[in-house]
């Protein structure tokens, strides 16, 4: 991976060692992550683990929706439209 390249992943941790080396990250429902996100989402990541750990009880991915679709179309095309380095490609 090089400063500019463009990551498709629902993998959080990995999004986060991304946004650190200047690549872009998309996740599959449209969100954009940002570095300064880093974080929020490993806090929110380890909440959800001790949740999950205490209940016994994991929860299914909700169903991939049109309206992600959109959402992830919205932010591919903003991010390859709008950012500088990126319009060389």
């Amino acid at each position: 991976m090089k400063p500019g390249d463009i990551v498709i992943t629902q993998d959080y941790s990995l999004a986060i060692l991304l946004t650190s080396q200047r690549v872009y990250v998309v996740t599959p429902r449209g969100k954009l992550i940002k570095e300064g996100e880093a974080a929020d989402i490993m806090n929110q990541k380890h909440l959800r683990q001790q949740t999950m750990k205490r209940k016994r009880k994991w929860k299914i991915p909700k169903a991939f929706t049109s309206q992600d679709r959109k959402n992830f179309s919205g932010a591919l095309i903003d991010l390859l439209e709008n950012h500088e380095e990126l319009k060389g490609m």
